[in-house]
């Protein structure tokens, strides 16, 4: 089931995963060839070096259309709101939302997707690149006068420094993934970094991510970490942190973009009660809802639309999914049977109502790449009515030893929106027989325990930062699966899927490519590493006053806020 909203976003998706290979923003003679991109119900808009889409310079991007006469204005607070607090603030081995929303001001990029337009990859400390034909070769010049918040210069091998960093074993990168490929770095000057790749390789949609960013081997050199500091080159400082009360930045008066920000500081309350956050942005205390799992409903956003007409609604694509993982090293979960039975408890169609509020919509592991959703729909466990896949879950697990079902712990963030999920999947599953019992905890707690490998089975909203196989696809690689902190699944190993993800990634022919990720969607759904129950669409609410905003594409880009400003 897909919302009207999904043809638009073929589009987009469409943009996305083809801009690594096409954004070459110096000579015509370094443009790289045609990246593969994902299926799409409409044509994609050609991007050649003199198109708007390609990233001249680092300066922000032209605003968006404004009433006339209304011109940016400086000044003011914006007041938002998170869920919970992250475990800590090392955004380079971090994979908590409540941790990037509120921290991503601090610091930059190489590359960023573009607030304003965020299907397309600009320049945020890099002002221009080039990329060679065979996408092997990545070359980055920074901006000038760029410099860390302490007052020390930013240099190409600070950006080294950190692209090493996210690389290193033991820093436990969730983005290591994407940077293997980088075989040599170089620093030509202090303002230039050349990457050598090992295989052509999409990178600088990688390199947007939100997750990014750059830290400052000042402190990463003296103290190892930044688990308790957070200093950048970004638009705002860190002012306060307050642990379950708030996170607060102020204006970087020395910020390299003169003209940015436009606000004073960002406040973020870490409110936890769902409908006290609704009750804050009804009253002005918050200014847009928060971007995550715990967003507002479409029912949600129409009721305040009642009462204040004035609120301005935003459709948001989160490429996330609701679903089931599970610990593959601990018995009964350890039998695909028993996994298979969980899957096909999951009436898709009724996820989408309940937990998606009507948004959503089915796809498997690879939306736009994998199986055709029209193929789909009539697979078991995917299918309706959903009588004759229940009653083959019920032969599985007595196949597999459980003739009278077995008990279970599912393992949920302590929020309402993550327990409401969770409350849904223990009806589905209950269906089958299997008692599950709902183990709440807070946000950081969840993270270490998947880290740790501390749970059964986990209730688990996951956010992607992009549809293209290389981001979708790294969850259930072997190597993501000794730990939680890496999106992977618990103690699943599949030397064929990682074959075949390795040979994918280096493909340059969509056509070709599109084949081997089918492959790896049919391992998946054999396999049953995880189950997917749908994937999410959701709502974003923002008080009229906020000028500039949009929702980035996903839940893990455009956060930096440096482009937003408030009317009176």
């Amino acid at each position: 089931m897909e919302t009207t909203r999904k043809k638009d976003l073929f589009v987009v998706v469409q943009v996305l995963v083809g801009l690594a290979l096409a954004l070459a923003s110096c000579a015509p003679a370094t443009s790289a060839p045609p990246t593969p991109m994902a299926a799409s119900a409409a044509p994609t808009k050609a991007v050649t070096p003199t198109d708007a889409n390609v990233a001249k310079d680092a300066a922000p991007p032209a605003a968006t259309p404004k009433p006339a006469g209304e011109q940016p204005r400086y000044g003011g607070i914006l007041a938002l709101n998170e869920y919970g607090d992250p475990p800590n603030l090392d955004v380079h081995s971090s994979v908590n939302g409540a941790l990037l929303r509120p921290i991503m001001p601090i610091y930059n990029g190489i590359v960023q997707y573009d607030p304003l337009n965020p299907e397309k990859v600009i320049g945020d400390l890099a002002e221009k690149w080039e990329i060679s034909p065979d996408a092997k070769s990545y070359t980055f010049h920074f901006a000038k006068g760029i410099k860390w918040q302490d007052g020390k210069p930013f240099t190409a091998e600070d950006a080294k420094y950190n692209l090493q960093r996210m690389q290193d074993p033991k820093v436990r990168s969730p983005r290591a993934e994407y940077l293997k490929s980088i075989d040599k770095m170089e620093v030509p000057d202090a303002d230039t970094l050349k990457l050598t790749l090992n295989a052509s390789y999409a990178l600088l949609p990688m390199l947007a991510i939100g997750w990014m960013m750059m830290m400052p081997p000042q402190i990463l050199q003296v103290k190892g970490d930044m688990k308790k500091d957070a200093m950048g080159t970004g638009p705002f400082k860190l002012k306060d942190y307050a642990s379950g009360v708030m996170f607060s930045v102020v204006k970087n008066k020395d910020y390299f973009r003169k003209d940015r920000p436009y606000l004073d500081g960002i406040n973020t309350y870490i409110i936890k009660d769902a409908a006290a956050r609704i009750a804050a942005l009804r009253t002005g205390q918050v200014h847009i809802t928060i971007a995550s799992s715990a967003a507002v409903t479409r029912s949600q956003a129409e009721a305040i639309k009642k009462t204040n007409p004035e609120m301005v609604i935003y459709d948001w694509d989160t490429i996330g999914t609701y679903g089931v993982d599970f610990n593959h090293k601990i018995k009964p979960l350890n039998d695909v049977r028993v996994r298979k039975a969980v899957d096909l408890a999951i009436d898709r169609q009724q996820a989408i109502k309940v937990m998606g509020d009507g948004e959503g919509f089915v796809a498997s592991h690879f939306p736009h790449w994998g199986f055709p959703p029209e193929e789909l729909v009539k697979r078991p466990g995917w299918r309706q009515s959903k009588e004759a896949d229940r009653a083959e879950a019920k032969r599985l697990l007595a196949e597999a030893g459980y003739p009278n079902g077995i008990k279970a712990r599912m393992l949920a963030r302590n929020t309402q929106e993550h327990l409401r999920v969770a409350q849904f999947h223990q009806d589905q599953l209950r269906t089958i027989g299997i008692d599950v019992t709902i183990d709440p905890q807070d946000p950081g707690i969840v993270v270490q325990w998947e880290s740790e490998g501390k749970f059964e089975i986990q209730n688990r909203p996951n956010a992607r930062y992009l549809y293209d196989p290389n981001e979708v696809g790294k969850k259930y690689l072997s190597t993501a699966a000794v730990s939680g902190t890496s999106g992977g699944v618990w103690g699943y190993n599949s030397p064929k899927y990682d074959e075949l993800f390795t040979k994918q990634s280096a493909m340059l022919d969509e056509a070709e490519r599109r084949k081997v990720v089918r492959q790896m969607d049919d391992i998946l759904l054999e396999e049953v590493p995880a189950v997917i129950s749908m994937w999410r669409m959701a709502t974003i609410m923002a008080n009229p006053k906020v000028r500039n905003f949009k929702p980035g594409l996903g839940n893990y880009n455009n956060y930096r806020s440096q482009d937003i400003w408030l009317a009176p």
